[in-house]
């Protein structure tokens, strides 16, 4: 495959896994640009791995986690809804805004690993490889993260002691 060809193939995800940690579309392209930039200086090698785009992500994500702790500001809400609202006609107006709550209620890696675990479906081993961290800890951040969801997305939820 050519550079060209995985740019063409890859971008378009690339952008939304990183637009929904980052909530801002503009910032989430410019990952993408820079972990194509990467790749483009580096392209005799990683264009001869099996597979390309999985070391694409893993650059894009790790990016994106370090852009959002580092700006630690609030989003404001018009940018997470217009960052989601572009994630896909697909789905529902309802969806989006639920998504856009909970994404939002969570730490910077519960984020990214909701997003690979659930929104890009990759396995915990692969969400582990992309992240730099064990599968132990995504499954603890999966945990936590759903925990925060529950709480978030229905105020009425008690947990339940063991």
């Amino acid at each position: 495959m050519t550079f060209d060809e995985i740019v063409e193939q890859q971008y378009g995800r690339l952008v939304r896994v990183a637009r929904l940690i980052v909530f801002d579309e503009g910032r989430a392209r410019e990952i993408v640009q820079e972990t194509f930039a990467r790749a483009l200086v580096r392209w005799d090698r990683i264009g001869n791995y099996d597979r390309p785009d999985a070391w694409l992500m893993t650059v894009t994500v790790r990016q994106a986690v370090r852009v959002r702790d580092r700006s630690r500001r609030e989003i404001p809400s018009d940018a997470a809804e217009r960052s989601l609202t572009a994630a896909g006609p697909a789905a529902s107006v309802e969806a989006h805004v639920l998504v856009q709550q909970g994404l939002a209620g969570l730490s910077t890696q519960q984020r990214a690993v909701v997003v690979l675990y659930h929104l890009e479906d990759l396995p915990i081993a692969e969400v582990a490889d992309r992240l730099g961290v064990s599968a132990g800890t995504v499954k603890t951040q999966l945990s936590r993260a759903r925990a925060r969801l529950a709480e978030l997305l229905d105020p009425d939820h008690e947990e339940v002691s063991p």
